[in-house]
């Protein structure tokens, strides 16, 4: 093999870009919308979307969040206040502390705690949701388990075998 000499600009260039491949990705902002990558940390909306692809991560999302979409599995998020949350995969544990506009979830056996959220859609099975106050329940799974503590919420439950109930 012949022996091949590089520019010096050439090779620090090389180098760098090297080293940037070596470095784990957390976060990348393009200006508009996050994206995730992290498996646990905070991450800091402020009125942003944000695009999270981990699984067994354990993320809180502080400030106000326009969209938290989530595809992964067995994952354990906080949320402060969010427009949307969109969360794709199995096992996830998702608490929320503040008021929610939409909450979509597509998977099966979760965990979710939420304070209030206008509309609630499930499809997927045997999941669990607590909820303070619901505004409407969209569910098109079955087995799932959805229980809220005051007001009536609009009911669309095309799904089977679901437990959807007031408790006191």
């Amino acid at each position: 093999m012949p022996d091949v000499t590089l520019p010096r600009p050439f090779t620090a260039l090389l180098a760098l870009g090297l080293l940037a491949l070596a470095l784990p990705a957390t976060a990348e902002d393009d200006g508009g919308a996050l994206f995730v990558n992290s498996q646990e940390g905070v991450v800091e909306c402020e009125d942003r979307d944000v695009n999270v692809t981990a699984s067994k991560a354990t993320l809180a999302f502080t400030g106000h969040c326009k969209a938290i979409h989530l595809v992964g599995d067995e994952s354990r998020i906080t949320v402060e206040k969010a427009e949307l949350v969109q969360a794709s995969g199995n096992g996830i544990r998702l608490t929320a502390r503040g008021a929610i506009g939409e909450v979509h979830l597509v998977g099966s056996r979760s965990r979710f705690q939420l304070t209030r959220v206008e509309t609630l859609r499930i499809d997927g099975d045997d999941n669990h949701v607590e909820a303070k106050k619901i505004g409407r329940i969209e569910g098109a799974g079955g087995r799932n388990d959805v229980q809220w503590s005051s007001g009536k919420p609009e009911i669309d439950d095309l799904g089977s075998g679901n437990t959807l109930q007031r408790t006191p």
